[in-house]
């Protein structure tokens, strides 16, 4: 299922260059939109608390994203496949997708701490995802495995900044 679901995504690249190149980027920028956002909503709550909250956030996601790529070792889809490959070939594991697991560590922060605009970005988040695999460079297992592995780093660091004050004698 994880390979024919890939290939139903990634057969719709090639078909519209104004489609590709959103994908493009999409599958490039797009993560970079969701973290500006998470440090935007940090400022506008005027607490360090947040601000780190979402560092420690990013830096679980991104450490435990790699850790699972190397235990895991799963080969992306173009080492296995032919595919409609539109970007640049990472050479790391694919599994999970760094960039998801990303995305959605900081579309989740913001969503603990802003409904309204952590559902904006959740769905920004969920983009990063799909345009990965439209791109050629994950299966949908790996885009799965990043959004979960990013929501349960945001959860933690969320719950446990309730528990642990990261004020530091600040607001």
């Amino acid at each position: 299922m994880n390979n024919q679901i890939f290939e139903f995504i990634n057969s719709l690249a090639g078909r519209s260059s104004s489609l590709d190149s959103l994908m493009i980027l999409f599958a490039n920028d797009l993560l970079y939109v969701v973290i500006f956002l998470s440090f935007i909503l940090a400022i506008s709550l005027k607490r360090r608390q947040g601000l780190l909250n979402i560092l420690f956030t990013l830096v679980i996601a991104a450490i435990g994203s790699v850790a699972f790529k190397f235990l895991f070792n799963f080969q992306r889809p173009f080492l296995n496949q032919d595919v409609n490959l539109l970007i640049t070939t990472p050479s790391n594991p694919s599994f999970p997708s760094f960039d998801t697991a990303i995305a959605f560590a900081a579309a989740s922060v913001i969503f603990l701490y802003q409904r309204l605009l952590g559902f904006f970005t959740i769905i920004l988040a969920i983009l990063v995802g799909i345009s990965r695999i439209f791109v050629g460079v994950h299966y949908p297992g790996d885009i799965l495995a990043g959004a979960f592995w990013g929501m349960t780093a945001a959860t933690s660091s969320y719950l446990l900044s309730k528990r642990i004050s990261f004020n530091f004698g600040g607001k």
